[in-house]
């Protein structure tokens, strides 16, 4: 009898342990849910913004048009991580338009490079905040990772594996590895509220979501609900990058005419020395060179021989009417 108590009452504690983690199971999805529906019913709102931040801002705008895009972006990138489990939502933005200097690259480079906007990121999952303590800490090129190459294009980029990335192509390689990160979506939106400057928000799916199935079903459920709550931000049209290359063009011409402006040629200095009364400068071949005016000899006269060699040929030149020595009587 003894021995049947006791395994009834191990039935029961193990019936009972399965059924809380049911519960506990049930409780974390009603709260998902009530999440989700709030945030859903509250975006519908245009007045209401959310002040959220995930970190510290660690530098302030040049640009007083980048803060009013802030919140509107901040809060595509915090309904997208809950509705969507994601562990980590970034956004990057010229270093330049920031008014960030690079330390990683040189001056000639920083105006090309670019960074995350500390004040526009949000870390779902906590075990990812120091990737994206390093991502902020670490500025990269036009081309460098997907948030790169999504400056290039008008069109979202999307990389299945961050870690599979070489270290030129995305620096970042192998902090993805230690974190697990794998699949990867970055987009470059552009604000009616802030004209020319442009973001690209970037979307990092979870950790377990490796099967390309899984992925593509995420990502377009994901690019349904960046559409639907944008309000103010829109896709670059391929008119719209045309003109943007063309005026960077124009820049860049425009700097090399004020270059060539600046810079004077030097004029040739006049011959101030009274020997050269009686003598002619030519040029032979690439050399410069002296003629006696009275017997037609050509002497050397760069700046290492001076004067002085035209002074001593005056001197013996028979044909010099001046010459007291050899001249005529």
């Amino acid at each position: 009898m003894l021995c049947k108590l006791e395994c009834n009452r191990e039935l029961l504690s193990s019936m009972l342990c399965k059924l809380e983690c049911k519960v506990q199971l049930l409780c974390c999805m009603m709260h998902n849910l009530i999440v989700k529906s709030t945030l859903m019913t509250g975006w519908q709102k245009k007045e209401q913004t959310i002040t959220y931040v995930s970190s510290i801002p660690r530098t302030k705008f040049s640009n007083p048009s980048y803060k009013k895009a802030i919140p509107e972006i901040l809060q595509v990138l915090r309904a997208a991580c809950i509705i969507h489990e994601l562990p980590l939502a970034q956004t990057w933005a010229a270093c330049g338009q920031q008014g960030k200097r690079c330390r990683r690259h040189s001056d000639e480079n920083c105006r090309y490079c670019i960074s995350t906007i500390d004040a526009a990121c949000h870390v779902n999952d906590p075990r990812v905040q120091i990737f994206h303590e390093a991502c902020s800490e670490h500025h990269l090129l036009p081309g460098q990772g997907v948030a790169g190459k999504a400056f290039t294009t008008n069109q979202p980029c999307f990389l299945p594996d961050m870690g599979s990335s070489g270290e030129q192509e995305y620096p970042l390689s192998h902090h993805a590895k230690i974190f697990r990160l794998k699949g990867v979506m970055a987009i470059r939106l552009r604000t009616t509220r802030t004209g020319t400057a442009d973001f690209v928000l970037e979307f990092f799916l979870p950790t377990d979501c490796e099967a390309e199935n899984e992925q593509k079903t995420v990502l377009n459920s994901l690019s349904g609900t960046v559409q639907s709550l944008c309000r103010t931000l829109r896709m670059v049209t391929n008119k719209e990058m045309q003109d943007d290359a063309m005026w960077e063009m124009n820049k860049i011409s425009s700097l090399g005419l004020q270059k060539n402006k600046k810079v004077k040629k030097r004029k040739p200095m006049a011959r101030r020395s009274p020997v050269w009364k009686s003598f002619t400068e030519i040029i032979v071949g690439d050399t410069a060179k002296a003629k006696c005016n009275h017997c037609d000899l050509e002497l050397c006269c760069d700046s290492k021989n001076g004067t002085s060699s035209l002074r001593s040929h005056l001197k013996r030149c028979k044909l010099n009417p001046n010459n007291r020595i050899t001249g005529p009587i």
